[in-house]
Order: C-alpha cells, then structure tokens, then sequence
C-alpha cells in the first residue's frame, strides 16, 4: 500500500542523502553513524516486517554501504545491532575488520558505563517510541548478561554517595577508574520514562524489565540526584530526598506535619504524573482525606463535609506550591 512505498521511499532518500553527504565529507557521518544506524532499528523488527519487505532490504544495503566503506571503524560507538539473520552479514564484516557488538562482553566497568550512558541517552532522546522499546530490551540484556560488573558499579556508587549518616566519603578519592553518578543517571532517567510513557504498554513493560534487571538498591547507596532529577525536589516545601525522613524519626514528628509532608511531596507530585483518569481519581480521594484530617487537626474542631479551608491551612499549601492541585 502507500505505507510501503512511503517507507521505501523514506529509506532510499536516506541512504541517498548519506552517500552526498559521505562523498564531501565523511566525517560528518561518523558524526551522526548512531542516529542513522538507530533509525533502521524499527525496520528489523520481524513481527511486524518481514525480510522481503523493500524497505527493510534497503536499509540492509544502506548498512552493508556503511560497513564496506571508510566509515566502518566508526561502528564501535554502535551500541549493538539488532539480532536478525539478514544483519549476519555486516555482522562478520564487523568481525573481520576487528569490531564486534554482540556478544562481547564489556571488560570491565568503564566499557560497560560507557555502552549503559549510550542506550540511556537513546531512550530518553530518540522520538520513535520503537526504537526506545528496542534500546531498553537491549539495555536489559546487557545488564543481565554483565551482572558482576554491574553489581560492582553499585558498589561504587556508594563509594561516591553523601546520604550515608555515619560515614562520608569523599568523590574526590575514588579512584579514576570507577564509575560515581553512573548508575544513579540510569535509575533517574528510567523512572523519568516511566513517568513520560503512558501511550505504550509495551515502552512500559520493557521499562519494568530493565528496572527489574536492576533489582532493589539501597537509595542510600546512590547520589541524592536520584530524587531531584525527574521529580521536582527543587519545588517550594522540597524535602532535599530523605532529609526530612531522617531529620524527623518517628519519636519526634509531629502527625500533622508528617500528614503535610506525605500530601505536598508524595500524593500531589502522584497526581500531576498519574498516567490515567482511574489513578487521578484514587490519588484524588487519598488528598481529599488528608486534607479533611490535617484542617480539621489546625483547628482543633471535626469540620463538616464542604466547610471552608482554614486560611492558615491554606497559606501552608500556597507555601508549598500545592494549593492549584489540591
């Protein structure tokens, strides 16, 4: 149908515009290799297009073009091709000139810092939706695949964290060669995406794959940019992550104030990301409930259903930059 002339047609003008481009300047491709090579990522995706679609076998020709040409050394910074039989072929070109993407496993944690900083700027940047379902499924394999060397950069990270109470180490000891921050960038841009993707079930569950690869970490163990990356600790009332857990233990906090704490840094930041009608509506509820407890305990009274906010209640939460959600 017109579909396939269009991404026919789409894939020719590429491969086109690349060959002009490589004949004046070469380095300008290598520049730009990942995207190019990136956005043929959907074409191999053998659900939904077979090997004999024209399209798909174009893109075929325009990587093998890449690989046979001067333009082949600039394949390391590919972070891996995808695993179809009709890229065999490039795949031992690859191989022969010394490149190998798959299946090599990185040696040690800067490789594997470097291929995980690669796919998580792919997900978080690349506007085709198949593309990024494709790069999380490879960043899930790669973590399983390389699960010592992963373990071993967690232990790093809290080599480089401030969040530990009773011992404090300094960023500026840990040796060159580890990796502090790499994996608190990850976790932060994975759950931003979480809360970005909400038209794509299968974006979601391969979200929750590679955040299930990872496992449960100690958020102690990570940099406090976990919390202020994608979530708005800097917003008015923020809690600078768990410094209001630990400057406020249970024998001393206020209910009140850990009621407030709860509704303006949790349930209000929930309903401005909540990714469907049914989940505003439950958060909605959970506000309204606190909102009745904490004004009626300011006020020392039991205020009926539809009475007015006290106006020091309410100059609390215009404060806390939460009264237009609530």
């Amino acid at each position: 149908g017109e579909d396939l002339k269009l991404r026919y047609m789409t894939v020719v003008t590429l491969f086109d515009f690349v060959k002009i481009v490589a004949s004046e300047d070469a380095s300008q491709i290598s520049v730009d290799l990942t995207q190019i090579v990136v956005a043929l990522f959907p074409l191999f995706n053998d659900e939904v297009y077979g090997h004999n679609d024209l399209a798909r076998k174009k893109g075929v020709n325009m990587l093998e073009w890449l690989v046979e040409g001067d333009l082949a050394e600039c394949f390391r910074d590919i972070p891996f091709l995808p695993s179809t039989t009709d890229l065999q072929r490039i795949r031992s070109s690859l191989k022969a000139k010394g490149l190998q993407l798959d299946g090599e496993s990185p040696a040690d944690e800067a490789q594997l810092e470097a291929r995980i900083n690669v796919l998580s700027d792919l997900m978080t940047t690349h506007e085709n939706k198949n593309v990024r379902k494709v790069v999380l499924s490879h960043l899930s394999e790669l973590i399983h695949a390389n699960r010592g060397i992963f373990q071993k950069m967690v232990a790093n990270e809290e080599s480089s964290s401030m969040n530990f109470l009773t011992v404090v180490h300094n960023s500026s000891f840990v040796p060159a060669g580890e990796t502090a921050g790499a994996i608190t960038r990850l976790i932060s841009r994975l759950l931003g995406r979480c809360v970005d993707e909400t038209d794509d079930k299968d974006v979601r569950d391969a979200l929750a794959t590679c955040l299930g690869e990872i496992g449960a970490i100690d958020p102690n163990r990570l940099d406090k940019d976990i919390s202020s990356l994608h979530f708005g600790s800097d917003l008015p009332g923020s809690d600078d992550g768990g410094h209001f857990i630990l400057s406020n233990p249970p024998w001393k906090t206020n209910v009140t104030e850990f009621e407030f704490h709860v509704l303006t840094r949790h349930l209000v930041n929930a309903l401005r990301s909540a990714p469907s009608t049914l989940d505003q509506h439950k958060i909605s509820f959970s506000i309204q409930e606190l909102l009745r407890m904490i004004d009626s305990q300011i006020d020392g009274l039991i205020k009926a259903d539809g009475a007015p906010m006290s106006s020091a209640f309410r100059e609390r939460l215009i404060q806390a930059d939460a009264i237009t959600t609530v």
